[in-house]
């Protein structure tokens, strides 16, 4: 690919594959430079959008992983998958209220993980639906129990702990 690029700088599916080969080699730095190259090029690839959010995240770099994801929900708007991990970005960058919304839009596409439904708990709880709340605790829940995983955990666990003190500061 390299000698590809040398050639013509400008090969798309050159930058997409160096792009892909980091990522596997979880070369994060280099991973975000050729993704990124790839989608100014030509931004219609919705897989260099999903790499790329996924090397910001492990580079800790959430804002910019998701400003990725809302470039990747313009161009698929209604995938319960992205709009799941749109959701738990929106959440680890401390948007509690869009990340509610998003999970609703999420759920309203297909399937969710468990972060999700306990997203869609927390905003049914403060919508005044506890119902729908243990509903949606009962199914990120069993989700966990299924396939844990300590990310998933840990996400839970700090909703959770943002969910407790949602609560204490409403009286309940």
């Amino acid at each position: 690919y390299q000698q590809a690029l040398e050639g013509n700088p400008n090969t798309v599916k050159a930058h997409y594959s160096l792009g892909q080969i980091h990522h596997r080699r979880k070369e994060w730095d280099k991973a975000v430079i050729a993704l990124q190259t790839s989608l100014k090029l030509y931004p219609k690839l919705p897989q260099a959008y999903l790499m790329l959010a996924d090397a910001f995240e492990n580079l800790s770099r959430l804002p910019e992983a998701r400003e990725v994801m809302k470039h990747l929900q313009v161009l698929v708007p209604q995938n319960a998958g992205i709009l799941d991990r749109h959701a738990r970005l929106a959440l680890a960058t401390g948007s509690l209220g869009e990340a509610i919304a998003l999970a609703r839009n999420a759920i309203s596409c297909g399937n969710v993980g468990p972060v999700c439904q306990a997203i869609l708990a927390v905003g049914e709880f403060l919508s005044g639906n506890p119902s729908q709340a243990f509903t949606h605790s009962w199914q990120a829940l069993g989700s966990v129990s299924e396939r844990p995983d300590p990310r998933t955990i840990l996400e839970i666990r700090t909703l959770m702990k943002l969910a407790q003190n949602l609560l204490s500061k409403k009286g309940g």
